[in-house]
C-alpha cells in the first residue's frame, strides 16, 4: 500500500510540474517561449535561490560558481552558505571551465526526453579546485576521442528551446562563437 501511495504522490507531483513548464522556462532566465517547446523537449532546470545565478550565467555562456572569500573554496552544487565556515557571504565568480575528464558513460536508453540515445555523459573535475566536479553531456564530435585525465572544457550550448546546458568538449577546440546552431549535436541527438 505504501508504495502505491508514494507512486501516486510522485505522479501527481509530476503532472503539476509538467503543466508548470512554461513558467519555469521564464524563471530560467533564458528566452524559452512556449511556442518553441515541443512535447519531446529536454526538461528545463528549475532554478532555486541557490542555482539561479548558475543558470543565468550559463545562458550568457559563462560558467560561474559560488566562492567563499573566507575559505577560498568553490562549491558545486551551489549551497545556501559555505559548508566549511558557514559564511553566508558567498560570491559568484567566473571560472575557466577547464578541467580533466574523470569518467564518462555511454547511455543507450532514451532516459532523457528530447535527447535520443545513445549519448555520453562525463564527469569533469575543474582545474580551479580538485574536488569540484560537474556532470554534463559530451558533444558528439568528442565522443570517439575520450580518455581518462584528458584535458577538457565545459561550455554552454543551446538546446532547441533556447535554454543552455553545460557540455564537455576537448580542451583547445573551438566551442563556437555565440549560440550554437540548432543543427549542431551532442552525442546522440540534436541540441
Amino acid at each position: 500500500m505504501e508504495i502505491k501511495v508514494a507512486i501516486d504522490e510522485w505522479l501527481d507531483h509530476y503532472e503539476v510540474n509538467k503543466r508548470a513548464a512554461p513558467d519555469r522556462r521564464a524563471a530560467y532566465g533564458g528566452n524559452c517561449p512556449e511556442s518553441k517547446a515541443s512535447a519531446m523537449s529536454r526538461p528545463i532546470p528549475v532554478p532555486t535561490a541557490e542555482t539561479r545565478r548558475f543558470w543565468q550565467a550559463g545562458f550568457r555562456g559563462e560558467l560561474v560558481l559560488p566562492h567563499c572569500p573566507h575559505c577560498s573554496r568553490y562549491f558545486f552544487p551551489p549551497p545556501p552558505r559555505c559548508p566549511v565556515c558557514l559564511s553566508s557571504r558567498l560570491q559568484w565568480e567566473r571560472v575557466s571551465g577547464y578541467g580533466r575528464l574523470r569518467s564518462w558513460t555511454d547511455v543507450y536508453l532514451d532516459a532523457i526526453s528530447g535527447l535520443s540515445a545513445p549519448f555520453t555523459i562525463a564527469e569533469v573535475e575543474l582545474s580551479e579546485q580538485k574536488d569540484i566536479v560537474l556532470v554534463a553531456l559530451v558533444r558528439a564530435a568528442a565522443v570517439t576521442d575520450l580518455s581518462i585525465d584528458q584535458d577538457v572544457q565545459v561550455v554552454f550550448g543551446d538546446d532547441v528551446d533556447g535554454c543552455r546546458f553545460p557540455e564537455v568538449i576537448p580542451a583547445g577546440t573551438n566551442p563556437g562563437v555565440g549560440p550554437i546552431a540548432a543543427n549542431d549535436t551532442v552525442a546522440g541527438g540534436n541540441l
